[in-house]
């Protein structure tokens, strides 16, 4: 009974079920990306509310958003029906790497500012597979790691994309994540209640998520191994998760983990396990463990380093 009792007094909201009128405002979120493309001279629309999943996006009555309000440049081209077609697609792949709005034109993505990353692309190629001469591309990261995107195209070359960009990006940007933000909502895809997590379990799991095991928390932390295993536990129950690894994704997705930071800001990827490894795995000599070990001490969370005796050391 005490249990029970501390399961129901857990959540700290609850979110009713969404219904049909939802829906109908999503209809309306649509009309309005339609609208902006024919606006800025990009009135080609492809979406996704899940660039993970083949699944195409529906309306209120259940048809696809791209054989109703959307048309794409080459009507024979149906990519909401080609499972396959968001791992093929650069535009979908820069997505994934890029939150920020970008554009394509002269063969290359740009966007407000120097970005590395979209100089990785060849997007060149594919769009003039599909007749895209022009195009701007917002991402949708949503609660949760969802992450969509809404592209607006054109095949007109002389649309002075960068131009359209510069004015209008910010609204385009706004329009698409409120589309795919509702569009989740109204179907109940996004995360139906808000727990909070302790300061020892987030630690855990940040440990977790750089592939730790518990005992190497256990010694990390300074903490019993099953003590570890009760904050994992506690943690997984309240994201609504079951079992080590899904808690870990689901907190990394809610921003629990971050970009492998431990709780102290130290960067915890490529660091060692423990001193104790360096010697097994390379035959490093003393001088160079020494050194070694030093720098693993730098990425431990909650082990403060023994101070030495001698003075001035």
């Amino acid at each position: 009974m005490r249990r029970i009792a501390l399961q129901r007094t857990a959540p700290l909201a609850e979110f009713p079920a969404l219904d049909q009128g939802n829906l109908r405002i999503v209809d309306r979120y649509a009309t309005e990306i339609s609208a902006l493309g024919r606006e800025i001279g990009l009135p080609f629309i492809a979406v996704s509310a899940d660039v993970s999943s083949p699944d195409p996006m529906f309306d209120a009555a259940g048809q696809p958003y791209a054989e109703t309000v959307f048309q794409w440049l080459d009507p024979d081209l149906k990519y909401w029906k080609d499972r396959a077609f968001a791992l093929k697609a650069p535009f979908v792949l820069a997505a994934r790497y890029m939150a920020e709005p970008f554009y394509f034109a002269e063969g290359r993505f740009g966007s407000w500012r120097p970005t590395a990353r979209l100089d990785l692309f060849e997007p060149a190629r594919a769009a003039s597979d599909h007749g895209i001469a022009r195009a701007i591309i917002s991402p949708t990261f949503v609660a949760g790691g969802v992450i969509g995107a809404v592209i607006w195209a054109s095949p007109d070359a002389n649309i002075d994309v960068g131009a359209v960009f510069a004015s209008r990006a910010a609204v385009l940007h706004a329009a698409a994540l409120r589309f795919v933000s509702a569009y989740h909502d109204a179907r109940g895809n996004l995360p139906s209640y808000i727990r909070g997590l302790t300061r020892r379990e987030i630690q855990c799991l940040k440990w977790a998520a750089a592939g730790k095991t518990d005992s190497d928390i256990a010694e990390l932390v300074r903490i019993a191994t099953p003590t570890v295993r009760f904050h994992l536990k506690n943690a997984a129950a309240k994201l609504g998760v079951a079992g080590r690894c899904q808690a870990v994704r689901e907190a990394a997705a809610l921003g629990y983990v971050g970009l492998d930071l431990n709780p102290r800001g130290n960067r915890i990827r490529n660091c060692v396990s423990r001193p104790r490894d360096l010697k097994s795995s390379g035959g490093l000599d003393d001088g160079l463990q020494r050194k070694e070990t030093g720098l693993v001490s730098q990425c431990l969370v909650g082990v403060e380093q023994p101070r030495s005796s001698k003075a001035g050391s």
